[in-house]
């Protein structure tokens, strides 16, 4: 390796490559040797009322919830304040820069 450093032009960038690419060889190599064992992930499940569902069985009512609309909003204006400040009778900035006219 200390060869592949030395040469130019990015002698150390073509070095780290290389040793990538070995090191991903390496673990392919290894993964053969163990007879290919399967990384793939079961589909998820879960148990409901005693039998066994899949995902979208078992967040049904969730996804039905989050459907529905939202409830009221408490504030009109967004905010408690803003809306405190409307009910007051403030319209726009003077009236808030001279609150006692």
């Amino acid at each position: 390796m200390d060869e592949l450093k030395q040469t130019a032009p990015n002698g150390r960038t073509f070095a780290e490559t290389v040793s990538a690419i070995l090191e991903r060889e390496k673990n392919w190599v290894k993964w053969k040797n163990q007879l290919c064992e399967a990384f793939d992930k079961e589909p998820w499940s879960t148990d409901l009322d005693g039998r066994k569902v899949g995902l979208e069985e078992a967040t049904r009512a969730i996804r039905q919830s989050m459907r529905e609309p939202p409830a009221d909003w408490p504030w009109m204006l967004g905010t408690e304040p803003l809306s405190e400040i409307w009910e007051m009778g403030y319209r726009d900035l003077y009236d808030l820069q001279n609150p006692f006219q």
